[in-house]
């Protein structure tokens, strides 16, 4: 049997533009996660590093955390990028999975860092992030529907949402700790997910593709 190969977007993923501030800091910030963990990372440090004062980088970034959520955001715009035209005939678990994996490729690159962000978000003194990550949680699935052009009301797309919200975060723990190619781990475990619930939900609603 051959070899599965990783699957590839057939769009570029494209970050969005920061500003020359916000780049050096995201720059500075993330050269220091190489090399130690993001929890322990000081302002001061990373302001050093980007060759900038630490009053000069406060109004945009008070904490390590706004690093991290700029961070993030990079992601989000990626994955948010236009399927192409092509892609609308798709089934909808195809344009979830080639979305939702844009996401996963903006980050891969910095993956330690990344996982390291969030870890700090979720440590226990931090609680004060975790309201936060609720809300952020909430826009990613709601954005990561609209990208896929699911157009589900009312029940249907309450159940939507929660089922989404955990395929997210299952596959998301899945990435943190995927050392295989291309990460075809977190490709499988995402494809049989939302699989799975695209078959849930067609016994009980019209189908949506």
């Amino acid at each position: 049997m051959p070899v599965q190969k990783p699957k590839t977007s057939s769009t570029k993923v494209t970050l969005i533009k920061l500003t020359t501030l916000e780049r050096r800091v995201l720059k500075a910030a993330l050269s220091i996660a190489a090399e130690k963990e993001w929890y322990n990372i000081s302002l001061s440090e990373v302001a050093s590093i980007a060759g900038l004062e630490l009053n000069e980088i406060l109004p945009r970034f008070p904490d390590t955390n706004a690093i991290a959520n700029t961070w993030f955001e990079q992601a989000l715009y990626a994955m948010l990028a236009p399927l192409p035209k092509a892609h609308n005939k798709l089934p909808t678990s195809e344009r979830l999975e080639i979305i939702l994996l844009r996401w996963f490729k903006a980050l891969t690159p910095q993956k330690q860092a990344t996982v390291g962000m969030l870890r700090s978000k979720f440590h226990l003194p931090h609680f004060h992030h975790w309201g936060p990550l609720v809300f952020a949680l909430s826009r990613h699935v709601q954005l990561w529907r609209e990208t896929a052009m699911l157009r589900t009301v009312g029940r249907q797309r309450q159940i939507e949402e929660i089922a989404l919200t955990a395929i997210f975060l299952g596959t998301l723990g899945v990435w943190c700790t995927d050392a295989s190619e291309g990460q075809l781990l977190t490709q499988k475990f995402l494809k049989k997910k939302l699989s799975q619930g695209d078959g849930i939900m067609n016994r009980f609603f019209e189908p949506t593709h």
